[in-house]
């Protein structure tokens, strides 16, 4: 799952690239997008790395460590980046008049003050001794109950439920935007197909982890993993639905589909240039025309009115002026 999803960011920018257009791709997901991946990105990686984290995560899932592997890490904060570049072109390449909406702005906006006024009371409670796990604090008997409100941990399962949330809302705009369109035209579909692999992918490595450790905590314990793979597959399944089924006159969302009809309308005027270059050396190879097509020809050349010229032994029927 991490090579599908990892690769399945790199259609749509290119498309745009080549494009040099926007047209056809939902801002408002491609903002939801960013706000996602940068709380994925930081919940994964505090996760993996906290010392002080992963003791509260052991102390309330008696001892277990996260299920949050390198790759996590790794396509998280790639994903930001990547989707932090395509929003680039989506402010540098024609957009066709689109702009954010104002409920994504809106919503956006409102969860990175939450995000900051959180942050601010979980550092304000850690400052004075009253947030989280002390790192000189033993495991099974902290000085301070697991999972206080105020402490690190909870407020990384605060961003993983605004990922969790986004990753919810975030493909409705780019669906609505098809059914207005009536159109995935500029909606690439290799990063449908891509996601949906990952989703599909990604679950099954949760279920494995929780069967070969006999520890269902993995599951239970890293709910934002276990919701993204069935909501990204679901809206996955909805765009295929609506390139194949719904609207499959517009199929040029694909990043070839377009060098494919240049491609195509290239080698129909070479073999039309072809013909017309095969004309004269029809003509001129030793076989000519019949005595009927030569004069058929000269009588489209008079103009109109006008006979064909007699033969040099046949003479005028009026004398010449």
């Amino acid at each position: 799952y991490f090579c599908a999803w990892s690769i399945s960011f790199y259609p749509q920018a290119y498309l745009n690239y080549r494009r040099k257009s926007v047209v056809g791709l939902s801002l408002d997901f491609q903002l939801l997008n960013l706000l996602g991946f940068g709380c994925y990105a930081v919940y994964n990686a505090a996760l993996f790395w906290d010392p002080l984290v992963r003791r509260e995560y052991a102390c309330l899932n008696r001892g277990s460590m996260p299920a949050v592997h390198a790759n996590d890490v790794f396509f998280a904060l790639h994903a930001f980046v990547v989707t932090a570049l395509t929003l680039i072109q989506c402010a540098v390449y024609d957009r066709g008049g689109q702009r954010i909406s104002w409920p994504a702005a809106l919503g956006t906006g409102a969860a990175a003050a939450s995000i900051a006024a959180y942050l601010a009371a979980v550092i304000g409670a850690a400052t004075q001794g009253g947030g989280g796990v002390p790192a000189h604090t033993n495991m099974q008997a902290p000085g301070v109950p697991c999972g206080s409100i105020l402490s690190w941990l909870s407020f990384l399962y605060f961003l993983s439920y605004i990922k969790l949330a986004v990753s919810l809302v975030k493909y409705i705009p780019q669906v609505w935007l098809n059914y207005k369109r009536q159109s995935t035209d500029g909606w690439n579909m290799h990063n449908v197909l891509l996601d949906f692999g990952g989703g599909l992918l990604s679950l099954v490595q949760l279920l494995m982890d929780g069967a070969v450790t006999r520890d269902w905590s993995a599951v239970t314990g890293n709910p934002v993993k276990f919701g993204l793979g069935f909501a990204s597959m679901l809206f996955d399944l909805i765009f295929m639905a609506q390139h194949w089924l719904l609207y499959p006159a517009a199929a040029a969302g694909s990043f070839w589909a377009a060098s494919a009809a240049a491609s195509a309308e290239a080698k129909a005027s070479g073999s039309s240039k072809g013909r017309d270059e095969q004309l004269p050396a029809a003509s001129g190879n030793g076989h000519r025309p019949s005595a009927a097509a030569a004069a058929d020809a000269e009588r489209e050349e008079l103009p109109h009115g006008v006979g064909v010229a007699h033969q040099p032994d046949q003479q005028p029927l009026l004398p010449a002026p």
